[in-house]
């Protein structure tokens, strides 16, 4: 953030506003985790020791720089950094206090039911035998999660979805859940989703200046 931001600054001054240069940080903070996992699991690697200290710190990293993201937006949208031009604003944008107090009791929330349930309802049905609803309870779990990260915590869904993740892998020791996802998720979710990213990219849309920004952040990260 501080590279990103304060290179910009310091190269070319007054073309951003303080708000637009943290934000530009905050984009450059967060790692890609779906970009590591696809090679990694196309290589093979995914067994590797190295490659889950990869991954856990991309995604602890990822975790971070999101809640960054969102503690910026309250300030945002709370007025601190001045009007900003097509700010949409939503979610609890009465006052920070208030905004981090759904943050904190949502991350409590989600944490106490991670621990106390979603292991023990893997493990009821691995006793009983449903091994073909450990895959579909999970993904339920998980979009659970990912609704109540973003409309209750203002959080982004991802998170909401990691942990989600997280305590289904504490009790599922034999990776069922995860062997039925995996597969569909690696053929056809990460390409939909990196193939919609791209669908939304428009190069027309920039000029010579903002070329060369973009150079000189490519240079930064």
């Amino acid at each position: 953030i501080l590279m990103v931001a304060g290179g910009l600054q310091w190269f070319f001054p007054g073309t951003y506003s303080s708000a637009a240069l943290i934000g530009i940080g905050l984009v450059f903070a967060a790692t890609s985790v779906s970009i590591p996992v696809a090679m990694l699991v196309s290589s093979n690697k995914m067994h590797l020791k190295s490659s889950q200290a990869t991954l856990g710190a991309a995604i602890a990293d990822d975790i971070l720089a999101v809640i960054l993201l969102s503690v910026f937006m309250m300030m945002v949208q709370s007025g601190l950094f001045g009007s900003v031009p097509g700010l949409v604003v939503s979610g609890h944008t009465s006052s920070i206090g208030r905004s981090l107090l759904f943050m904190v009791v949502s991350a409590v929330v989600i944490l106490s039911f991670g621990y106390f349930f979603i292991p023990p309802i893997t493990e009821k049905l691995r006793k009983w035998k449903y091994f073909h609803l450990m895959a579909p309870v999970a993904t339920g779990i998980m979009l659970i999660y990912f609704a109540f990260a973003e409309l209750v915590g203002g959080l982004a869904g991802i998170t909401g979805a990691y942990f989600a993740g997280v305590f289904q892998r504490v009790a599922d020791k034999r990776r069922i859940a995860e062997k039925v996802c995996a597969p569909f998720v690696n053929a056809v979710l990460l390409p939909l989703f990196l193939g919609s990213i791209g669908l939304q990219v428009d190069l027309h849309l920039l000029t010579k200046q903002q070329w060369i920004i973009a150079g000189f952040i490519l240079i930064i990260s």
